[in-house]
């Protein structure tokens, strides 16, 4: 449908553009430098986008970035209604995923997997 594929293209530019405002144009010290956008979804009727963020660091610091990047979302809304031009602008709200002890897992199992021994190499000779 053309309505879905808008909401993609929109979903996208709010991905990249947010990304640049708060690495470039946002300063408050309470977003951690350490904040990925991962990914974006626009109701259809442009009424919110939900905003999830990964940060690295102690749960008490992604907590912290999420509640400011929630205080901060007017600036970040006037920023994008500058850049992106739309009749009707979501109400943004930033939601956190990706928690210190999932990065942690992800740590775990690829070294896990880096202290395997390759038996199938050695049979070959």
């Amino acid at each position: 449908m053309a309505g879905e594929h808008r909401i993609e293209k929109i979903n996208q530019m709010f991905l990249e553009e947010v990304t640049r405002i708060i690495k470039f144009q946002l300063n408050n010290p309470n977003v951690s430098p350490w904040t990925t956008i991962l990914k974006v979804e626009t109701t259809p009727d442009l009424s919110f986008s939900r905003i999830f963020v990964s940060v690295m660091g102690s749960n008490e610091e992604q907590e912290k970035t999420v509640r400011a990047l929630n205080h901060s979302r007017g600036f970040i809304k006037g920023c994008l209604s500058k850049i992106i031009r739309l009749r009707k602008f979501p109400n943004l709200r930033f939601h956190l995923i990706g928690t210190q002890s999932s990065v942690e897992r992800i740590y775990e199992l690829l070294d896990s997997i880096s202290e395997k021994p390759k038996d199938d190499e050695s049979s070959d000779t």
